[in-house]
């Protein structure tokens, strides 16, 4: 029995390599054969899906494979700015199509934020923009606010109730499976190990997630407000109230300016290019567009560089992986970047929520010495707090965006007991030792109170540590930091009226901000990590499709990460909430 069941997962095993495979060799082929470009010649307005996980940096898929019917995994914010921009200056681009059809849009608000400003400097160019979607959720919206025709399909829908933030409590399920989660914090507001002993949140966590909402959402509701002419009063009413509930409570309301089924939408477009029929308009897909050269923009090649660093994800130990900062990996591209010649300035781009609270000293002390080689410049994405805030706070200077998520400046550190969950499923242990302490904090027992005095001193150092840097990199006091800090977290708005940050702007602000301090008027920009060769961003997308596809048929798939990541918790971290959604 045993030999079938073996012969069974090794054929199983054998077919699922034999795909992964054959898709490889299909995508490279796909590399090869769909890398060609050629010029535009004639005025095209270019279309962009807006219906993917937006990430600072993705691999995005090398190849056109709906796999899983996953779409082509996450959309790299980067290259979406870039070539928006590139969008603006060219003469060949009329205007913009904005697709939210698939209503996938999956992005922070920050990197709304960043491709909302964007759009907006398009605009500028005097050229137009144009939505149109069968119902817009409320992050898809925010972005179509500013287009010069929001289009909705007749029976769809606009989804805008103002933000919610949610956090999965663990409490009970580990009551249930006997593991007891032992906690030693310093922070009244240093609420990420709520979720572990608590079935609610706290009343300081309370205090500072409404507060966190209440800001990022004033900063949404406005911008909406003043893009649709509406009055903020009016606005809030209508959100309030709940009164968009039909696509003609949104004509009624100045929510969108026209609702089109697909064919009059190619109707309108035939008639706004002067056009028979709608073959005859010229659209060019963002895809498409990316592999066409610009013209009249200058091809000289530029010796200077400015360095770009992308640190996304957890704060670990080690090499990390293409979503996790590892020490070892971004030490040695911080390394890297402050020893090339002709590299005049760094800018790090933070998307982290923290992590190990050693791992974030090492990064640190790596960023110290690249400081004092050539200027450093820190860009926030969506969330840049704790451990993501400790490593940024001695930056020559910080850019966050307005609805960017960061401070969080406090320490904890979680063990688990698992001496129950043992026993429930028949285990025991004993053990001989050399030493009084041998065996500390060994999970298969409680902490003793000597055990728990030592830990809490740990993490009372790390937490005076992490003070002393933040002091010193943005000349506050220690007892400023500390009112400041406790663990509360900030949204950009709150942390530039503490002085947690120098300036609002997006990460094109801060490579801007670093050219002028390096004296560079041309440059070329270097990122790091550096991307890896076709077969690596082959596997990369295959990962990234499959990710997608089992949070989308799994709705326990966010249970499952949660506790993952507890279980890779080290003893001592600088972090935010698990999992604090805002939707």
């Amino acid at each position: 029995m045993i030999n079938f069941i073996k012969n069974i997962l090794s054929t199983i095993i054998g077919i699922i390599i034999s795909i992964i495979i054959l898709v490889s060799i299909f995508a490279l082929i796909s590399i090869k054969s769909t890398d060609t470009k050629k010029d535009l010649d004639e005025p095209h307005t270019l279309i962009i899906k807006l219906d993917k996980l937006v990430q600072d940096r993705s691999f995005e898929s090398p190849f056109n494979i709906d796999f899983l019917n996953q779409g082509t995994n996450s959309l790299s914010l980067n290259s979406l700015l870039e070539f928006i921009e590139k969008a603006s200056k060219d003469p060949n681009i009329n205007g913009i199509h904005l697709d939210f059809n698939n209503s996938g849009l999956n992005a922070g608000f920050a990197s709304l934020e960043e491709i909302r400003n964007s759009l907006i400097k398009f605009k500028e160019a005097g050229k137009f923009i144009n939505s149109y979607s069968k119902n817009y959720s409320q992050k898809e919206y925010y972005i179509a606010s500013i287009c010069d025709n929001i289009f909705l399909y007749p029976s769809g829908s606009i989804s805008l109730t103002g933000l919610n933030s949610s956090i999965l409590f663990l409490k009970k399920f580990l009551e249930k499976i006997g593991i007891q989660p032992q906690i030693i914090r310093h922070g009244k507001f240093k609420s990420a190990i709520e979720p572990l002993i608590k079935e609610e949140m706290s009343k300081e966590s309370k205090k500072q997630n409404q507060r966190l909402i209440n800001t990022i959402w004033n900063e949404i509701a406005n911008e909406i407000s003043i893009s649709r002419n509406i009055p903020i009063k009016k606005f809030n009413t209508i959100i309030n109230n709940f009164i968009i509930q039909s696509a003609s409570d949104a004509i009624s309301y100045d929510l969108v300016d026209s609702l089109f089924y697909k064919d009059e939408l190619e109707k309108f477009y035939t008639i706004f290019f002067n056009k028979e029929k709608i073959n005859e308009v010229n659209f060019i897909s963002f895809k498409d567009y990316k592999k066409i050269p610009i013209k009249n923009l200058s091809k000289k090649y530029k010796k200077n560089k400015i360095a770009v660093i992308y640190a996304q994800g957890d704060i670990t130990d080690g090499k990390g992986n293409f979503n996790q900062i590892g020490s070892e990996s971004i030490v040695k591209d911080i390394r890297k970047a402050y020893k090339d010649e002709k590299t005049k300035a760094i800018v790090l781009r933070i998307n982290s929520p923290g992590g190990s609270a050693l791992a974030s000293d090492v990064i640190l002390r790596e960023l110290n010495i690249a400081k004092r080689n050539k200027p450093l410049i820190v860009s926030f994405g969506d969330v840049a707090a704790s451990g993501g805030y400790y490593i940024a706070c001695n930056a020559d200077k910080i850019f966050s965006s307005k609805n960017t998520i960061t401070g969080s400046i406090g320490v904890f550190g979680v063990l688990m007991n698992l001496e129950k969950f043992n026993q429930n499923i028949g285990l025991s242990y004993d053990n001989v030792k050399t030493s009084k302490y041998s065996d500390f904090a060994d999970p298969s027992r409680p902490l003793n109170d000597e055990e728990k005095i030592i830990l809490q001193s740990q993490i009372e150092r790390t937490y005076d540590l992490f003070l002393s840097h933040v002091s010193n990199g943005r000349d506050l006091s220690k007892n400023r930091v500390d009112e400041i800090g406790q663990g509360r977290v900030w949204s950009g708005v709150d942390a530039l009226q503490n002085n947690l940050v120098d300036e609002f702007g997006g990460l094109n602000d801060a490579i801007l901000e670093a050219s002028k301090m390096s004296g560079l008027d041309e440059f070329r920009v270097w990122e790091l990590p550096e991307s890896k060769d076709k077969f690596f961003e082959v596997f990369t997308s295959f990962k990234t499709i499959l990710h997608g596809y089992f949070i989308n048929i799994n709705s326990d798939y966010n249970l499952i990460n949660t506790i993952d990541k507890v279980n890779k918790l080290e003893k001592i971290q600088t972090r935010v909430p698990f999992d604090l959604i805002l939707n």
